[in-house]
C-alpha cells in the first residue's frame, strides 16, 4: 500500500473488511427496531422491519453458522437489553433495607446484563437453526421460521423464570413480557387473532409475514405467493370478528389510584392505611366493588387485624385489597357477606417480593447476609396458591390477579376456564420508581389479557396509571396517579363468552412443535437415503 493516499488506505481497508462489518450493522439495526416496538407506543410497523431485517439476514448463505449465531446473538443483546432496561430502574434499593449506593447498583445492573445476555443467546440460537434451513424449500422455511421462534420465546421465558428462580418461584414459562405478539397485536390486522390463539398465534403470524417478505426480497416469489393465499384463506375463514356482544350485566367499580413510596414499615403503613380510611371517609360512594392498588394493607389492617367491619364506601359490594402476612404476597377479597377470601401470589418478579438464588449465594460471600431479614425483601415467602375466581353477584364472577401476574398468559385464562367473567389487577411500581419503559409494556400485556379472553379488565395502579380495558383489548378510561390519593367510579361489563382460547390454549405451540418434528425427522429420512445412494 506505499505511495497511496491515506483516503485510498481506508477505502481499501474498508473494501478488504466489508463482510465483516455489514453483519454487526444489520444486527444493531434490527435489534433497536425491535427495542422502539417494546419500549414505545405506536412502532408495530418499526418491530415487524425488525423482525425481517433479522430472518433475512439470518438466512444469508455468505455467513457462517458461528457468524450467524453472534448476528442473533448481538441483535438479541441489543433488544433485550433495552426491552429489560427496566431492572435497572430499581435502584437505589433503599426501600428494601440495602442503603450502599455500590450494593443496590451492582445487584440491578447484575440482574440486568445476566438476564439480557442469556436472552441474547435464545435469539442466537433462532439465528443459527434458520441459517441451517436455509438451503431447504422456501415454503418450509418460512413456515420454520414462524414456528421456531414462537418455541423461543417459550424457551425465552422458561430461561428468565430459571434466571427469577427461588425457592419460592415456579419454572414455568409465564415470564412472557416481550413477545413479539404484544406488540404487533397493537395493528388490527394481528389484534383479531388474540381470541383464536393468544399473544402466541400474534407472534406467529408476524414472524411469518416477516419470513414471507424476507422471501420477496430473495426472489423466492413463488412461495411467498403461496404463503400469502393461505394467509387470505385462513383470515377470511377462520380467524373470528371481535364479540361485541357482551352476555353479563353492567358493573360499577370504584377505582382508587395512588403514588405511594414503598415503605414498609409499621408507621408507613398505619399512615398508608389512615389515608385510604380519610379518602373513603370523604367519598361515600356505593359501588358493586372497589379496587385498591397494591399493597395498601386495608383489609389487612382494618379486617384481619382489627376485626373491623367496613362500612365506608361499599357497602354492599366487594373490596379487592393485597398485603404480605405470613411470608405470603396476599390479594384479599372482601365479600358482600363479610367474608375474606385470600390468593397467594405466584412469584414472577423478584426483588420487592424475593431475593433471586444467585443474589443469596453472592450475598452469603461478600457477607452482605444482615439485609435479608428485611421484611421488604420476602425471602423465605410461600409459594402461591391455585388461581380461583370469586362470585360477586349473580352472574358475575370476579378473576383477580397481582400486579407482574398480568404477564402470564395461563394464569387469567385459567380463572375465565372457571368462569370469571370480569377481570382485576392491583399493581405497583413504585419499586421500580415508576418506570415508564415497564408501565407501557404491562400495559399492554394487559391490553393483550383482555382481548385474549374477551373480559373487561380493571387495574388499579400505585407509582403508574389506573386502567380500565375493553374485552377487545381497548383503554377505555385512563387514571393518573397523583400526590393525592383519588377514587374513581367506572362501569364496566361482565361477559360469559368463552374465546377459543379461553377453551383451547396456545394451540399454535403445539402445532409448531409438531410441525417442526415432522419436517426435521423428514429431512433426516431424506439424507440417510442420500448417503446411502
Amino acid at each position: 500500500m506505499a505511495g497511496m493516499t491515506v483516503a485510498t488506505r481506508l477505502r481499501v481497508m474498508g473494501e478488504k473488511n466489508a463482510h465483516l462489518l455489514w453483519p454487526w450493522a444489520a444486527a444493531f439495526l434490527s435489534g433497536t427496531a425491535l427495542a422502539f416496538g417494546v419500549s414505545m407506543p405506536h412502532m408495530g410497523g418499526v418491530f415487524v422491519a425488525g423482525l425481517f431485517l433479522f430472518i433475512y439476514m439470518s438466512l444469508d448463505a455468505r455467513l457462517s453458522p458461528k457468524g450467524v449465531f453472534l448476528f442473533g446473538a448481538l441483535a438479541g443483546l441489543v433488544f433485550m437489553g433495552v426491552a429489560f432496561s427496566w431492572i435497572v430502574e430499581l435502584h437505589p434499593l433503599s426501600w428494601s433495607g440495602i442503603n450502599a449506593p455500590w450494593i443496590s447498583l451492582s445487584l440491578v445492573t447484575c440482574m440486568w446484563a445476566i438476564v439480557s445476555i442469556a436472552q441474547a443467546a435464545c435469539y442466537g440460537g433462532v439465528a443459527f437453526l434458520l441459517r441451517r434451513i436455509s438451503s431447504k424449500p422456501a415454503v418450509l422455511v418460512i413456515l420454520a421460521s414462524a414456528s421456531i421462534w414462537v418455541l423461543m420465546e417459550k424457551v425465552r421465558a422458561f430461561v428468565t423464570a430459571l434466571l427469577f428462580y427461588a425457592p419460592v418461584t415456579q419454572l414455568a414459562p409465564h415470564y412472557d413480557l416481550h413477545n413479539a405478539g404484544y406488540v404487533v397485536s397493537q395493528l388490527n390486522l394481528f389484534a383479531q387473532l388474540l381470541p383464536l390463539g393468544g399473544v402466541s398465534l400474534a407472534s406467529w403470524a408476524a414472524v411469518l409475514c416477516a419470513a414471507t417478505l424476507a422471501a420477496l426480497v430473495r426472489k423466492e416469489r413463488t412461495a411467498a405467493f403461496l404463503v400469502l393465499i393461505g394467509l387470505l384463506i385462513f383470515s377470511q375463514h377462520i380467524v373470528p370478528l371481535p364479540n361485541a356482544r357482551l352476555t353479563g350485566v353492567s358493573v360499577s367499580v370504584g377505582v382508587v389510584t395512588a403514588d405511594i413510596e414503598p415503605d414498609f414499615s409499621s408507621e408507613g403503613i398505619k399512615k398508608r392505611v389512615g389515608n385510604f380510611t380519610a379518602l373513603l371517609k370523604s367519598s361515600p360512594v356505593v359501588v358493586d366493588m372497589l379496587l385498591l392498588p397494591e399493597n395498601s394493607y386495608f383489609i389487612e389492617e382494618k379486617i384481619l387485624s382489627a376485626k373491623e367491619p367496613i362500612s365506608l364506601a361499599v357497602r354492599t359490594g366487594m373490596i379487592i385489597d393485597s398485603a404480605p402476612r405470613n411470608g405470603a404476597h396476599n390479594l384479599y377479597f372482601y365479600t358482600p357477606d363479610g367474608r375474606v377470601e385470600a390468593y397467594q401470589k405466584i412469584f414472577l418478579m423478584p426483588q420487592g417480593e424475593y431475593l433471586m438464588s444467585f443474589e443469596l449465594f453472592f450475598a452469603k460471600l461478600f457477607g452482605a447476609e444482615k439485609f435479608l431479614s428485611n421484611n421488604a425483601v420476602r425471602v423465605h415467602a410461600v409459594a402461591g396458591s391455585t388461581v380461583r375466581p370469586v362470585v360477586l353477584k349473580e352472574s358475575v364472577i370476579i378473576g383477580g390477579l397481582l400486579c407482574s401476574e398480568i404477564v402470564s398468559p395461563y394464569l387469567y385464562r385459567d380463572l375465565v376456564k372457571k368462569n370469571a367473567t370480569v377481570l382485576t389487577n392491583v399493581a405497583s411500581q413504585a419499586v421500580f420508581h415508576n418506570s415508564r419503559t415497564l408501565a407501557y409494556q404491562t400495559e399492554v400485556a394487559a391490553q393483550t389479557r383482555a382481548a385474549e379472553l374477551d373480559r373487561y379488565l380493571v387495574l388499579a395502579g400505585n407509582g403508574t396509571d389506573s386502567l380500565v380495558i375493553s374485552n377487545q383489548g381497548e383503554i377505555v378510561e385512563r387514571i393518573e396517579p397523583q400526590e393525592n390519593l383519588r377514587l374513581d367510579v367506572v362501569s364496566v361489563q361482565s361477559n360469559e363468552h368463552k374465546t377459543f382460547f379461553a377453551r383451547h390454549g396456545e394451540w399454535i405451540i403445539y402445532i409448531s412443535a409438531a410441525y417442526l418434528f415432522f419436517a426435521a425427522g423428514a429431512l433426516f429420512v431424506q439424507q440417510r437415503k442420500r448417503r446411502s445412494t
